[in-house]
């Protein structure tokens, strides 16, 4: 779960630069996809453990429903 979020961080990062987004801006999971691997079934990155990814803005770092699984 921390290697998807880390990977989701980075391509909010990714999205931003490519977008001329500001810390504010929150992408979707589908404006992500181009700079993720992704889960089975070609799906957004999806939690090993069943949490739910709250991808937040630009500035934020992104979060797991799942308490402990979290970006240090």
């Amino acid at each position: 779960c921390v290697s998807n979020l880390k990977q989701i961080e980075l391509a909010k990062k990714m999205w931003a630069m490519d977008n001329n987004k500001k810390d504010t801006d929150t992408p979707t999971e589908q404006d992500l996809l181009k700079y993720l691997g992704r889960g089975p079934n070609g799906q957004f990155l999806v939690c090993p453990q069943g949490g739910t990814y709250i991808i937040g803005s630009v500035g934020e770092k992104p979060r797991c429903s799942i308490p402990g699984h979290a970006l240090p």
